[in-house]
């Protein structure tokens, strides 16, 4: 969305503001207007009407001296002095003639913290308290006594700024002409814009020259710093990732004429971002009686990470990872609510059941006493978080494992291009350590990254995987039975039956409206306390004898035939060892090659392939 150039304070600018106070000139400066020595007691005893130096106690003296030096400033030290000092015109004088006649006199006066009042005293004593000179008052009384003002400083200063004025105002004029885009992703209201990717400050530098008049060109250094201190912008980057449904709204806002159609177009789009608004506002929730946990899994972390130019064109063994955080968005994200579940794909398969048994793990594990409202926060990835099978593992838990407390189990997705949620920053972390390692032989490496920033578990070892998929079919209904659309839904929400001895469910379409109705999920004369039993996974993975061999050749090409022997490799050796077994109990068994039967000759026409492709 397109947002009009504006500047701001020089707190939310794109460069931090000077610090002047900290500039040595400065230091000597105040060092220079600061107290010197303790103040002394007047030498002269006046003790008449026009005088009173005499009954100034040190007390008075240090007093008055502490209230000229509490700001080691010129011009509020002159204010204080003008204050005290009242300059008069002389209304007598002699009659001999003298170049040399003063214009006015002065009468000083102290403030006296004893009597509460201000006294007459002379002006050797006024001196000599404040520790000052009489030629510092004269220039401040003259100025008064002729222009009725105090003095300004005029010293140092931005000597050119009256100068370069019109040019502040055309360069400021020319930067609030370009629009900007609002970011992206942010976790709150955000005071930075972006302008174009294909723009610098350069380029912006050479657009302003080319069509500005010969006396309002600037050099480069100055368009900068108006550039960082008047306005708080920065550079997109092209954008990926980005919403189908806003992409194809802001290109039909901008072909679109007629106003009717606009309008209609702006409405679907202010509503499709409230949406999202509203999504981003459940993962932000916080509740005292609620725990909410999001969970999404990171990209796959392939194996072996090699600066190899042909791990390009290789097939390769994945790591995967499923973080779940215990907490909203606000949370500060550490090992005690940040939960890693990790596996390679020769284990494990990446579907419903690994990631229903992790969540279910998650949820055995914490203590939930005194909680009502269980939140689960994930996108809507059907094949692993939005389907029957999560459903069916968060009803078997609320009805025999969850505490009495627990009333309701939410589940909430995104809308499809706005799914920035913890586990993201999680992710973000993760991969930044991962791009500065050039080399990742085994499983154990990714993992000392990623226990940095989260508690591992690992599938098959620390807890059990079991098999939700199958085990829902015997007592729970097909998902077009369901008595709501399940993928059009956003939100699911399980409670306990009377009984307690099943669910109810329901889903709705919107956020902030609930259309739903409670109803049950099961078949009839079942139920989920008794005859829902899941059983033990113990492996489900599965390795493409393809993918084995290309994994082999690039180990043999980066390290050569003696990569065997490389105890950091010893994942890859027994991988291997174990394939290649059983391909010949398949070949024994059968006297054709399977993987001819696949359409490839292995051996040699794997190594053309591959060379053609790092051609």
């Amino acid at each position: 969305m397109d947002h009009p150039v504006s500047s701001c304070n020089s707190r939310q600018t794109r460069k931090r503001q000077k610090g002047p106070e900290n500039w040595s000139v400065n230091i000597k400066k105040r060092a220079r207007y600061s107290s010197k020595a303790l103040p002394e007691r007047p030498v002269c005893q006046h003790n008449t009407n026009a005088f009173k130096c005499g009954s100034l106690s040190m007390t008075d003296i240090s007093y008055f001296h502490k209230m000229f030096y509490k700001k080691p400033d010129k011009l509020t030290q002159d204010a204080h002095i003008l204050k005290y000092c009242k300059p008069k015109k002389i209304k007598r004088r002699r009659g001999r003639q003298d170049s040399n006649k003063k214009l006015l006199q002065t009468k000083f006066k102290v403030f006296c913290f004893s009597q509460k009042r201000v006294i007459p005293v002379c002006q050797k004593a006024f001196l000599q308290i404040l520790q000052i000179t009489k030629h510092r008052i004269n220039t401040i009384m003259k100025h008064f006594f002729k222009t009725g003002t105090l003095m300004t400083e005029r010293r140092g200063g931005n000597r050119k700024e009256l100068a370069f004025r019109e040019k502040l105002a055309a360069v400021k004029t020319f930067i609030s002409g370009f629009n900007c885009d609002e970011p992206h992703y942010c976790r709150g209201k955000t005071k930075r814009y972006y302008l174009a990717a294909e723009l610098s400050i350069n380029k912006m530098w050479h657009m302003y020259n080319a069509q500005a008049a010969n006396n309002l060109k600037v050099k480069k250094a100055y368009f900068r710093n108006i550039f960082n201190t008047h306005f708080n912008l920065g550079f997109g980057s092209p954008r990926t990732d980005v919403c189908s449904i806003c992409l194809q709204l802001d290109e039909l806002l901008k072909a679109e004429k007629d106003i009717s159609k606009r309008n209609n177009i702006m409405i679907q789009r202010r509503v499709h971002k409230l949406r999202a608004k509203a999504f981003f506002d459940l993962v932000r929730e916080e509740k005292d009686e609620m725990m909410s946990f999001c969970f999404d899994c990171q990209k796959n972390c392939p194996m072996p990470k090699l600066p190899d130019q042909s791990t390009y064109y290789s097939r390769q063994i994945y790591l995967y990872n499923c973080t779940i955080v215990q907490g909203s968005s606000k949370a500060r994200l550490s090992k005690e609510n940040v939960f890693a579940y990790c596996w390679t794909e020769d284990i494990f398969a990446k579907g419903s059941n690994e990631i229903a048994s992790a969540v279910f793990h998650r949820l055995r594990s914490t203590d939930l006493t005194g909680i009502k409202i269980v939140r689960l926060i994930a996108d809507g990835c059907g094949g692993q978080n939005k389907n029957s099978s999560m459903v069916t593992m968060l009803a078997k838990w609320l009805i025999n494992y969850a505490p009495c407390t627990v009333e309701v189990v939410e589940i909430v997705f995104p809308v499809v291009g706005h799914s920035f949620i913890p586990p993201d920053r999680v992710f973000g972390m993760i991969e930044k350590d991962i791009r500065k390692l050039e080399i990742i032989k085994n499983p154990e490496e990714y993992l000392n990254v990623i226990k940095n920033y989260s508690t591992v578990i690992k599938l098959g070892i620390d807890f059990k995987v079991y098999d939700w998929k199958n085990a829902m079919n015997s007592c729970i209904k097909d998902v077009g039975r369901w008595h709501f659309p399940f993928q059009k839904c956003k939100r699911f929400f399980i409670k306990r039956t009377k009984t307690k001895v099943d669910v109810v469910v329901k889903g709705d379409l919107f956020y902030k409206t609930s259309t739903g109705m409670y109803k049950g999920i099961t078949k009839r004369n079942k139920n989920i306390k008794c005859m829902l039993t899941p059983s033990e996974v113990s492996s489900s993975g599965h390795l493409n004898i393809n993918k084995i061999t290309d994994v082999k050749k690039l180990l043999l090409k980066h390290y050569g035939e003696i990569w065997t022997e490389d105890e950091q490799l010893t994942f890859y050796k027994s991988l291997i060892v174990e394939a290649e077994s059983n391909i010949e109990v398949r070949s024994s068994n059968n006297t054709s090659n399977p993987l001819r039967e696949q359409g490839v000759e292995v051996l040699c026409e794997c190594q053309n392939e591959e060379t053609e492709l790092q051609i």
